[in-house]
């Protein structure tokens, strides 16, 4: 008998380490990839729970994924005769078709479909149960084992079946395609002791480096897909509408970030090829002090640096940005593009149909978002949240910090206090915004915690408490913001509105610090298959901290519904978690107990799933919603219990385990140090730029880079960190000293060197050190701090004390006023002539060849009769006279 397609593959019994789906992760639809099997999904279950004695309509679609076409003449609908009464069997029954000890005899329907489905094509069915036919059941709530179907002719003469007509290319299949499923139905509306189930969603920020483009028209259009119609944060939003359902938001998720393009480097000086090196400064003899130096501190008009690279071959402009976030009065509103895509409201994966122009016929023309557009979205999703309660609204830190990868930091000794101090301070970050984002922010608590630690350890959680602790004292007052924190440009013209927004996410209860942690039930039941007690239980150790379990069958049924939507239906996935529910409730219907049902983040469940499950709550008798925080509180009547460190368990969760694999951090102690120090980098250029808007626009997407979210997606976490560091290097390499050689021809004077600065943008402050490279020099003064501007150079003089003669170099090393290094130490070639002794001789011996010269040029000049006057002796003059 040929099987088609059932729910999923039985997980493997490996730790759950690997991909995961919710995180990133594309599903492909199971019709495409079963090797040619017909596929039958259930898509609606009307009602959602269906009453005893009331007909049933099942709705759904046979699909033939297959290249030929395939006769499916009628599908069938059989249940087994008793019903599921654990969560483990209706495991079993759904993931194992050819699993023995049950079998569907009970004939509840069928439908008429054929004849034939074509080769990649689909056909609907409808089965009605009639009222009659589950008028035997018990009053009780039950799960009935459903198996549907089909058969290339009736189901009687099956085993006579011989057509075999060449004409139409069909394939004689004696036997059929089975889904397996279940039906929840109850003969009662309401019931003694529900039990409380809650709802735990995370709406993250997606892995997108597209988020974080420079590129204005790449970077809003990611922003609708990721906030607008049909993103995940809307489908939950606005599809499922369960009373208490708690939503666990990361703030970045409400304001869209909008990072200017990277720093250009000036072009060479004509004279100068791209690729040679700098033409050193004319050898100078400096026993004279310089004239003071000068430098123009005017920046390139329209200009401003970054610390990040824009992608190649794209360009775009930016727009003004208002206070709130959205575009200014210089908005480009209609902007279009040839190269970029419109953007659907439909859900994300869902094909676009087929063109109906000719294919000489231009496309339509892309709808591109503008920054106010990106607004108007972000406008929608705070109103979406602003309608729910505070009590069911809880915040993340900004950017979700991947608090497992911390701990683990925490953990190791060479981890440096610059880091330790980082981690503290991304969860004490808040992002700017609008007013309506600063209100939203205010509201709700701050002080639940969901790190990935399937196997948490009493120390895991201890280190949690301290990061938690650290963040609070991180900065004096609550509106200081950490290095790598969004804070306002001192150069924008909105520093008022902004500074408002960066006050840090507060409740009434951060000032009591961590309060409690969100962790998988086997944390504190020792075993996936424990019967269901309290999902807040407080712990023995840390004492002070109260443990959310979160139910790990449930929680996967709801991460995973996208999929097994996909491989069963969204009627068959519902009625899945129903049934799972109900299984739950059945183990101690008359105990109070509770659920919490937590979906891994990036989970996007089918809007038709959602909508289906949020009727099926509302008239399941044996479930009573109830919000998380409800749970939290009614921990305090609950008995303590120890970390059992014991994760969940491969072999009883079968399918559902691919859905809470924990893939590996991107974050370790070499990449953790490699970040911090791009933070100090960012920090150095912030503090030299006349201009540094762009750069403070980079220093949030390097926050980010400690997310959750890029565990699935650490090659784009590889190539965010290779953009930021690239362009950091590039622009502080763009300052340098001029290479030069130099003849130093005194005891002590003045040397000087050329800075040059070749950013499109006027720095400010730069510490100059000089260090000798051997002790013939000595440097006896440092310069002051220097400022240049764009594209200009400047000469900074300094004292130095010659002690013998030689040759030497002095290095020139320029820095921010944090430390950070400005482009690479230079090496200045010095000849040192130190004056002494020697040269009073030299001055001696050119003073005597003076004045010989001197006595040779006058003799040379006299008259010889004046010669001859002066050189006869008086006598002789005497004896002339007197005879």
């Amino acid at each position: 008998m040929a099987v088609g397609s059932s729910a999923l593959a039985a997980g493997s019994s490996s730790p759950l380490t690997g991909p995961h789906r919710p995180l990133g992760e594309s599903v492909i639809p199971s019709h495409l990839a079963n090797d040619g099997q017909l596929q039958i999904l259930l898509d609606d279950v009307e009602p959602t729970v269906p009453r005893r004695g009331d007909p049933v309509v099942l709705r759904g679609h046979i699909v033939n994924g297959s290249t030929t076409s395939r006769r499916v003449n009628t599908l069938v609908v059989d249940a087994s005769w008793t019903t599921l009464r654990d969560r483990r069997a209706i495991d079993r029954w759904v993931g194992d078709p050819e699993s023995p000890g049950r079998e569907a005899t009970w004939r509840l329907g069928q439908d008429t479909v054929g004849p034939v489905v074509a080769a990649g094509a689909q056909i609907p069915f409808t089965v009605t149960l009639e009222a009659e036919v589950l008028a035997g059941l018990p009053a009780d709530p039950g799960v009935l084992a459903l198996e549907l179907e089909t058969f290339d002719a009736p189901p009687a003469e099956v085993a006579t079946v011989a057509d075999s007509s060449a004409s139409q290319q069909v394939e004689q299949d004696v036997g059929s395609t089975m889904l397996r499923t279940v039906l929840v139905v109850t003969g009662t509306e309401l019931v003694d002791q529900p039990l409380g189930m809650s709802w735990l969603v995370p709406l993250t920020v997606p892995a997108d480096p597209d988020l974080s483009d420079p590129v204005e028209k790449v970077r809003n259009r990611a922003w609708v897909e990721a906030t607008g119609p049909g993103s995940p944060a809307r489908t939950w939003l606005e599809r499922m509408d369960v009373p208490g359902i708690t939503w666990m938001v990361d703030p970045a998720l409400l304001v869209a970030r909008h990072p200017q393009s990277a720093l250009v480097v000036s072009p060479p000086e004509p004279s100068q090829a791209p690729d040679s090196q700098p033409t050193p400064e004319p050898t100078t003899d400096l026993t004279q002090e310089p004239a003071p130096p000068t430098a123009t501190t005017t920046a390139a008009p329209g200009v401003s640096g970054t610390g990040a690279p824009a992608p190649t071959g794209q360009d775009g402009a930016e727009a003004s940005t208002g206070a709130d976030g959205s575009g200014g009065a210089n908005s480009d509103d209609t902007a279009t593009s040839d190269d970029s895509a419109a953007v659907t409201s439909g859900e994300p994966g869902t094909p676009s149909a087929p063109s109906t122009t000719g294919e000489d016929s231009p496309p339509p023309a892309p709808d591109i978002p503008t920054k106010r557009s990106v607004e108007d979205v972000l406008v929608t999703l705070r109103g979406l949240l602003a309608a729910h309660p505070d009590d069911n609204l809880w915040w993340l830190p900004t950017d979700d910090p991947d608090l497992a990868a911390m701990v683990g930091l925490e953990r190791d000794s060479t981890v440096s206090e610059r880091t330790r101090a980082t981690m503290a301070a991304l969860l004490e970050r808040s992002p700017q915004g609008s007013v309506q984002v600063e209100r939203l922010l205010r509201r709700g608590r701050t002080d639940i915690a969901w790190p990935l630690l399937p196997t948490a350890t009493p120390t895991d959680l201890r280190l949690l408490q301290t990061l938690w602790s650290a963040a609070s004292t991180t900065s004096p007052t609550s509106t200081a913001s950490p290095p790598s924190a969004a804070t306002p440009s001192r150069t924008s013209d909105q520093d008022s509105a902004a500074s408002a927004m960066t006050t840090r996410v507060t409740s009434s209860q951060d000032e009591e610090g961590l309060r409690a942690v969100v962790l998988p039930r086997e944390s504190v039941t020792g075993s996936t298959d424990a019967p269901t007690t309290r999902a807040g239980v407080p712990l023995q150790n840390p004492d002070d901290l109260i443990a959310l379990a979160a139910d790990s069958r449930a929680s996967a049924l709801l991460t995973g519904s996208r999929q097994i939507a996909a491989d069963t239906g969204a009627g068959a996935t519902v009625q899945r978690m129903l049934g799972d529910s109900l299984a739950a409730w059945l183990e101690d219907p008359q105990a109070e107990r509770s659920l919490l049902v937590a979906a891994e983040r990036g989970t996007l469940a089918p809007a038709a799933v959602l909508e289906e499950l949020t009727d099926g709550i509302a008239s399941a008798p044996w479930v009573q919603p109830r919000s998380a925080g409800s749970i939290l509180a009614g921990a305090a009547t609950t008995a303590p219990a120890e970390l059992t460190q014991v994760g969940p368990d491969p072999s009883a969760l079968r399918d559902l385990t691919t859905y809470l694999q924990t893939p590996d951090s991107p974050l370790d102690p070499r990449s953790a140090a490699s970040l911090t120090r791009l933070e100090q980098e960012l920090e150095g250029l912030v503090q030299v730029l006349a201009d540094d808007d762009a750069v403070r626009s980079w220093q949030p997407v390097l926050a980010g880079m400690w997310s959750t979210r890029w565990r699935a997606s650490t090659d784009d976490w590889s190539r965010i960190w290779r953009h930021i560091r690239d362009d950091s290097l590039a622009s502080r390499a763009a300052l340098h000293v001029n290479p030069s050689t130099v003849n130093f021809l005194s005891d002590q004077g003045l040397m000087r060197v050329t800075i040059v600065n070749d950013l499109p943008v006027a720095v400010e402050d730069v510490e100059v050190e000089l260090l000798s490279g051997s002790s013939i020099l000595q440097i006896v003064d440092q310069p002051e701090p220097v400022s240049i501007g764009a594209g200009s150079r400047a000469t900074v003089s300094f004292t130095a004390r010659a002690v013998t003669r030689g040759q030497t170099t002095v290095t020139a090393r320029l820095t921010a006023p944090n430390g950070t290094t400005l482009g690479d130490s230079t090496a200045v070639e010095v000849r040192v002539q130190p004056t002494g002794v020697w040269i009073y001789w030299v001055l001696g011996s050119i003073a005597g060849i003076v004045l010989v010269l001197g006595l040779v040029r006058t003799l040379r000049s006299t008259p010889r009769r004046v010669v001859a006057a002066a050189s006869t002796p008086p006598e002789a003059k005497h004896q002339e006279k007197h005879p």
